[in-house]
This record gives C-alpha cells, structure tokens and sequence, in this order.
C-alpha cells in the first residue's frame, strides 16, 4: 500500500493529509492527521482528499465557535456504529459530564476510550 502525505493549510494552520488505495474497500482513502472524523473515501485518489479536507475545515469551523454537540449528533457526524455509541454513553467521563460538549472534548472522551 502506498501512502501519499501532504502539508495543506487549513483555517488555523496546517495539517498533514494522507491517502492511499485500499483494496478491501475497492477506494481511495484519505484522512487529516490529528483530526478525529475526517477519514474519506472516493472514487478517485482527488476525491477522497478533496473530501477529508472539507471534514477537516468542518471540523475547525465548528471548534473555532465552539459549538456544543450532543453524543448522538457525535456518533452520527463521525460514523460510529451503535456499539461505540453504547461504550461511550457507558464510559464514566461521559455519565457526569453535561450531555452537550465541544468537539475537543468529545475527541478526548474517544481517545480515553480507545486506550482502555
């Protein structure tokens, strides 16, 4: 497999965008580094990146106003199947913590998760 990175601008600075072909999903692959959320696909290798840098710049706009998102627009935003969804509404950080948060802090309770 062959892995392409790049350095691209975003809203506050840069970020690395990487893609490739995956053959188990018979597409182009690409994701920002760094930014939970943003992994892509496309037809093409153009495609799949163009489309991991929209999720990227949605992702910084919504953090630059500091939007508060509930866990279920969370699990819908990033794609997650329910049996995430069902980890995370069980995880101590997000039972006495208020139902709407920021998407650092969501992307904190994730990161937490997976290292369990």
């Amino acid at each position: 497999m062959h892995r392409r990175s790049t350095t691209n601008n975003l809203i506050d600075g840069e970020a690395t965008l990487s893609s490739y072909w995956s053959p188990e999903d018979d597409a182009f692959l690409a994701e920002v580094e760094g930014i939970p959320g943003t992994l892509a696909e496309g037809r093409t290798e153009r495609e799949a990146r163009n489309a991991a840098m929209e999720l990227a710049e949605t992702w910084r706009r919504v953090e630059e106003r500091q939007e508060q998102l509930t866990l279920e627009e969370i699990v819908t935003w990033m794609g997650l199947d329910q049996h995430a969804a069902e980890r995370i509404r069980a995880s101590e950080s997000v039972s006495h913590q208020p139902p709407r948060r920021s998407l650092s802090a969501w992307s904190k309770v994730l990161s937490d998760l997976e290292q369990r």
